[in-house]
């Protein structure tokens, strides 16, 4: 069975994939046959967001099922900050356990940090800032 990195190939319009998105948790077996079923018989009812710049960011299932049933799937691209719409779409409305929920946050998190760290990098030159008399 392909992976999501197996079929990403196909979609050029997706640069890669957003770490919100792999933050989500998998959807089980059952309900990933049933999603395919459902979309091969019916075709895709919501479109696969993807950030401004092309990261998958909402649909994985979906895009593998339209993959795995030959439907097109449809795209749709959003400036809304990745994170909220990850935990809107995803985490607020999934029967999910405590445990997966604090693995979300902990992802959300340590992405923060790490952009955090990157916006210290990019200090104004000592003589740029303005002096307190």
């Amino acid at each position: 069975m392909e992976t999501l990195n197996d079929i990403l190939v196909y979609y050029p319009e997706i640069t890669s994939v957003h770490p919100a998105c792999l933050a989500v948790p998998e959807i089980s077996d059952e309900d990933r046959e049933k999603l395919e079923q459902d979309i091969g018989s019916k075709g895709l009812m919501e479109d696969i967001l993807l950030t401004s710049d092309g990261q998958l960011l909402d649909g994985r299932n979906r895009l593998m099922a339209c993959y795995r049933t030959k439907k097109e799937p449809r795209f749709t691209r959003t400036s809304s900050d990745p994170w909220e719409v990850a935990f809107s779409r995803n985490i607020a409305r999934r029967h999910l356990d405590t445990i997966d929920k604090c693995k979300f946050a902990e992802a959300w998190a340590d992405d923060e940090k790490a952009k955090a760290k990157e916006r210290l990098k990019v200090r104004l030159p000592v003589e740029t800032v303005p002096q307190v008399k």
